[in-house]
C-alpha cells in the first residue's frame, strides 16, 4: 500500500506541476467576449483540479 500511495504521490506532483505551468501561460491580448469567457472557463477549471490533487495530496500524506 505504500508503494501505491508513494506512486500516487508522485503523479500528483506531476500532475500539479503541468497544471500550474499551463496556469502560468496567459495571453494578455485582446480578446472577445466569447474567448474571454473560454479563458475564464479554464483557468476555473484548472484551478478545481489543482485543489482537488492537492486535497489528495494531504489526505495520502496523513495516511502514510
Amino acid at each position: 500500500m505504500a508503494d501505491d500511495a508513494t506512486g500516487r504521490l508522485r503523479e500528483i506532483e506531476q500532475e500539479l506541476s503541468v497544471l500550474r505551468d499551463e496556469l502560468g501561460e496567459r495571453n494578455d491580448d485582446p480578446k472577445d467576449a466569447g474567448d474571454a469567457g473560454a479563458e475564464l472557463t479554464r483557468i476555473q477549471e484548472q484551478s478545481a483540479l489543482i485543489e482537488s490533487l492537492e486535497s489528495e495530496k494531504r489526505r495520502l500524506l496523513e495516511s502514510s
